[in-house]
């Protein structure tokens, strides 16, 4: 049978390629994109006015990435189903941060995005 050398060929190609199958013992590549780190910034500047203390709107804290995670706000890998996200852009209301405008430039919902979309990564 001729096909058998094919088809074993192939998924040892597809193992050690790193298809997204790994072969014993290896490691899978590192997560790439932004995370907790490069968005605290932007959530302590725009957003713990509001979202911190002992009674933030919602119960929802953002001053830190286990009460971020705590809540069902971010949807890791899918910005457009995550509320956080669609608040910050304005798509589901109210839009925040509460207080603006000024809104979140470009750069920083961009960010947020990215890092949602990346797997909001601690």
């Amino acid at each position: 049978m001729k096909t058998a050398p094919a088809i074993v060929a192939l998924l040892l190609a597809l193992v050690l390629d790193g298809a997204g199958i790994y072969a014993w013992g290896q490691s899978p590549p590192p997560q790439t994109g932004p995370g907790y780190a490069d968005v605290a910034p932007i959530f302590q500047q725009r957003c713990i006015t509001c979202h911190s203390g002992r009674r933030p709107p919602k119960g929802l804290r953002l001053d830190t990435y286990e009460n971020i995670r705590s809540k069902d706000v971010i949807v890791p890998g899918s910005p457009q189903k995550s509320e956080l996200f669609l608040r910050v852009i304005g798509t589901d209301k109210p839009r925040m941060p509460r207080n603006g405008p000024p809104w979140l430039t470009e750069e920083q919902t961009a960010l947020i995005e990215q890092w949602i979309a990346s797997g909001a990564r601690q």
